[in-house]
């Protein structure tokens, strides 16, 4: 059998921790599996990012990292590609989601796991926020497209909680969770009990490597919540967010509550509980409360962590991790891949893998060409020279309709005004949308995204661009405003270049200069080439240049996060509203609406602007 391929989404130091363990157990892996298992892809902020199909040295990868901070230059595979790109792109079977934890949203986490899921390949994730924010879909996710999804290591480390419930507790009903899951707060009140201060403890902690440099989100309670968040999502099915936690950290615990505490036989924890509530939901808390010291609670000390579960059946057990080094961490996330061995074992070969239409189809067939919920066909397992080609088929199309929408739109303005010509366009654009979203067709979903990034993307455009690309049509040709959109590009690459330090390929540079160049030539030959006199519509392509590259940076960035409906959905919605808005505002009423219905010509132009240009250039931009 061949090896189970990963891609690591970071390599901090529980990363490096399990590819040292994956080297020590791999012959016996080998021995029960008759298969190893392989890294083919690490992607990191810091270090760099390497792909390599038939495998990267990972002994040489850590100690790199452990040594120089980053991969050697000469590490073969070595490249600049995204988390996303490498979800995507590279040869591998499951994803390990180890970035750092952004307990607020989830993200780009919760992106990572959705587009492993979408392009066919199991997920390990070390991460607690997709786990606190958006289990339940996730879970979904990869049910219904028969893949793994593991997540051991989110809570407690490699504690076997959740495996516990799983495999041991048959049938159990659980009715509460409750523990002691912030390490940093422990010691905090630990020391606290000591009669040290809180500058001493916290300074002494930050040396001994138990606090981090902002100690806040423990402090404050956060970090407790999620994690209390993502074990009632699994254990209690209880579909909530870190939000609905009622969260109280222990920045207001003096030292005389701590005597005080002490006085009545107790000491202070901070405890992270959830119970079944008699109307079926789920309520979650931390709050420091006290303890009294005969309580198991008591003798929970320094880095140790403890989690009861309360069943119908089994009444409550406690598990304790007892001081965890970053050995238990790794071993979490080595559990978890273990257990896609089995899983994959277990299953016939034909029978892992759901295709589009959400028949069995075989395991090959299933990861090398899947159709997501967003409708788009995405290549897996191929090499990255055949997904260019498919990329490349579609710049011209979209250079095609791009191209005419000039002339649809000098068409419709002979007789609209430019602000009518933008509300029917998007208008048209939104309602298709809103007709394929109904009938379930495409599926958009905000929930735990930052939508702040999708929204700069549809103020840029169409919001701004539109206006002045529809303006420097009125009062410019056509040929110059075909030299002014070809510059757009070389902004980009210029902006990227200088200010955002982006690497682009010489290949690549040279193809936007030659093509700019074409275009440039290609125009002042043509038989009806002439410049215009109107300073006017110059100064409207140029602001039109401008925030078209602004908006390819925008874009880029939300697609972190959102998929391409998404984007394109976000985008015609606002472009409907502001556009039909202004018009509304510059007095025109709707009388382009009526025009549209009483002239054909009129009619195919919007709608070839509404669905060619604005729907299908726009998704595959």
């Amino acid at each position: 059998m061949k090896d189970l391929k990963l891609a690591l989404l970071g390599f901090g130091n529980a990363g490096k921790a399990f590819a040292r363990m994956l080297l020590e157990k791999d012959a016996e892996i080998r021995k029960v599996y008759g298969r190893g298992v392989k890294v083919t892809a690490i992607v990191t902020a810091s270090k760099g990012t390497v792909v390599n199909g038939e495998g990267i040295d990972i002994a040489k990868a850590a100690d790199d990292a452990e040594h120089l901070g980053r991969f050697s230059p000469d590490t073969p595979g070595l490249c600049s590609l995204t988390p996303l790109e490498v979800i995507e792109q590279a040869d591998c079977d499951a994803v390990l989601e180890l970035t750092p934890l952004n307990i607020f949203t989830g993200q780009p986490a919760i992106s990572h796991i959705r587009r492993a899921f979408d392009c066919g390949k199991h997920v390990v994730s070390a991460n607690k926020g997709p786990i606190a924010w958006a289990f339940n879909e996730l879970s979904a996710l990869a049910a219904e497209k028969g893949l793994c999804f593991f997540y051991e290591t989110t809570v407690m480390d490699g504690t076997p909680i959740f495996n516990l419930a799983e495999h041991t507790l048959k049938f159990c009903r659980i009715t509460e969770v409750s523990g002691i899951l912030n390490s940093t707060t422990n010691y905090i009140l630990e020391e606290m009990a000591e009669g040290k201060s809180y500058d001493e403890i916290i300074a002494a902690g930050k040396k001994l490597g138990f606090i981090e440099a902002d100690p806040a989100m423990d402090i404050e309670g956060y970090d407790a919540a999620a994690k209390v968040t993502a074990l009632l999502n699994v254990l209690m099915k209880a579909d909530i967010t870190p939000e609905d936690v009622d969260r109280t950290g222990i920045s207001d615990i003096t030292e005389e509550d701590i005597k005080a505490a002490a006085e009545r036989g107790k000491v202070i924890k901070l405890l992270c509980r959830g119970r079944l509530a008699e109307d079926g939901r789920v309520e979650a808390s931390v709050k420091p409360v006290e303890v009294a010291r005969r309580d198991m609670l008591a003798s929970i000390d320094s880095t140790t962590s403890v989690v009861s579960i309360t069943t119908d059946l089994m009444g409550k057990l406690s598990v304790i991790e007892h001081a965890p080094e970053i050995e238990q961490t790794a071993y979490g996330i080595f559990g978890d891949v273990i257990r896609i061995l089995e899983a994959e074992k277990r299953a016939p070969e034909k029978s892992i893998g759901r295709g589009a239409l959400g028949k069995s189809v075989g395991k090959r067939e299933a990861r090398d060409r899947e159709i997501n919920k967003e409708g788009t066909v995405i290549y897996m397992h191929c090499k990255l020279s055949e997904r260019k080609w498919f990329v490349y088929g579609l710049v011209p199309v979209v250079a095609l309709l791009w191209g005419l929408s000039f002339l649809w739109t000098s068409a419709a303005l002979e007789t609209l005004d430019v602000m009518e010509v933008l509300a029917l366009r998007w208008t048209v654009a939104a309602v298709l949308f809103l007709v394929l979203t109904g009938i379930g067709v495409v599926e958009v979903s905000y929930k735990g995204k930052n939508i702040k990034n999708v929204l700069a993307v549809g103020l840029t455009q169409p919001c701004i661009y539109a206006i002045f690309e529809a303006l420097g049509v009125k009062y410019t040709t056509a040929s110059e405003s075909s030299i002014f959109i070809a510059t757009i590009p070389l902004i980009v690459l210029i902006v990227g270049g200088l200010f955002l330090k982006e690497k682009t390929g010489k290949l690549t540079a040279a193809a936007i200069v030659i093509a700019f160049a074409g275009v440039v030539i290609c125009v002042m030959f043509s038989p009806g080439f002439s410049l215009g006199s109107k300073g006017i519509g110059y100064l409207y392509r140029t602001i039109a240049v401008i925030v078209g590259a602004m908006f390819s940076f925008a874009s880029s960035r939300a697609s972190s996060e959102f998929g391409a409906i998404e984007i394109t959905f976000t985008i015609s919605m606002m472009g409907a509203v502001f556009f039909n808005a202004a018009n509304l505002l510059a007095g025109n009423g709707f009388r382009a609406y009526a025009v549209c219905f009483q002239n054909f010509d009129i009619l195919s132009d919007i709608l070839f602007l509404g669905v060619g240009c604005s729907c299908i250039c726009y998704l595959i931009y």
